[in-house]
C-alpha cells in the first residue's frame, strides 16, 4: 500500500491533527486532542533548515513509521500477555 504522509501540528482552530492519503483509504485526517500530542524537543523553523530530496523525505518517514508500529506492536503484545 502507497501512502503519502504529512504531520501537521496545528489547524486553523488550533486543534492538532495527522493527514495523510493512501491509494487504499484515500485521505485520512485524524483529529486530536491537545492532550494527545506531546512535543518532544524543540520544532527548527523550516526557514533554518537545508532542504531535502523527495526520496531522503520518504526514507525519514518511513524509518519514522517502522518505528513508530514497532513500537505499537511491543505495547499490543505486553497488553495481550498481561490478560
Amino acid at each position: 500500500m502507497k501512502v503519502n504522509l504529512a504531520i501537521l501540528l496545528c489547524g486553523a482552530a488550533h486543534k492538532p491533527y495527522v493527514e495523510w492519503f493512501s491509494e487504499e483509504n484515500g485521505r485520512v485526517v485524524l483529529e486530536l486532542k491537545p492532550e494527545q500530542v506531546e512535543v518532544i524537543g524543540k520544532p527548527v523553523p523550516w526557514q533554518e533548515t537545508e532542504p531535502i530530496s523527495r526520496k531522503e523525505q520518504h526514507e525519514n518517514m518511513a524509518r519514522f513509521l517502522v518505528g513508530l508500529c514497532r513500537d505499537a506492536a511491543r505495547v499490543n503484545a505486553k497488553k495481550s500477555c498481561s490478560g
